[in-house]
């Protein structure tokens, strides 16, 4: 996936850029990996309208919005599992195959997580690094919990007000440098397949994806230029 947005931007020739795209896709099918499959559909529907509508102002503002819209929704879903026993029930063996998962999240794993935020304390400074995910696996097995939820691993382990904090600042400085120049589209377009994907991923502890998300930070806070 992120070899080819970044083809996406090196490559000159559009049918080229299509066929890389396409296999791609074909690519993050065949891992039958949902979380990613609908980050690469909301990434095909990013580059097809800035085709279409030629990068203008008005374009780039309403991708802004559904970043923030999509961040949104990242930290708000699973903190109101704290106080929602949502239960979803699924019928049929394509609702089970796409929806089970992510019902799990909400009946279990995204609850269950914060329930490991048993004091005040906890949920305003977090348990501390190592307080979720594979480190539990070593030293606490019996609430080890993958967190599935790149907003629910941070605010396990900063608290969750730091953790909103940190996630809103990253994306407002992304969306400030997309809206001033096209050249932040790299950037953005990379941010968005991590928020999208970050529904469904802690991503901090998935090698690649941590890798990525670390160059953006870094770009976007760079002192000597705007990326």
């Amino acid at each position: 996936m992120f070899f080819s947005v970044w083809l996406m931007f090196v490559i000159n020739s559009n049918a080229i850029k299509v066929l890389v795209w396409i296999a791609s896709g074909v690519g993050v099918t065949l891992t039958t990996t949902k979380g990613v499959l609908g980050a690469y559909l909301i990434l095909t529907t990013f580059f097809i309208s800035g085709k279409v509508f030629g990068h203008k102002l008005l374009w780039r503002q309403i991708w802004v919005l559904l970043l923030l819209a999509n961040l949104s929704l990242l930290v708000f879903l699973p903190l109101s599992t704290v106080i929602i026993h949502y239960n979803p029930t699924f019928h049929g063996y394509f609702d089970r195959f796409i929806f089970a998962s992510f019902g799990d999240r909400l009946n279990y794993t995204w609850p269950a997580s914060f329930g490991l935020l048993h004091h005040d304390v906890g949920w305003l400074f977090g348990r501390g690094i190592g307080g979720i995910g594979t480190p539990q696996t070593y030293f606490e097995p019996s609430n080890a919990l993958p967190a599935d939820n790149l907003y629910v691993y941070l605010a396990v382990d900063l608290g969750p007000i730091l953790a909103a904090v940190i996630l809103i600042a990253i994306c407002l400085k992304a969306a400030r440098s997309f809206l001033r120049t096209n050249d932040a589209s790299l950037m953005f377009s990379i941010l968005v397949f991590l928020i999208a994907y970050g529904m469904v991923v802690n991503i901090v502890e998935a090698p690649i994806l941590s890798l990525f998300f670390g160059v953006v930070i870094g770009r976007l806070f760079q002192k000597d230029r705007e990326v």
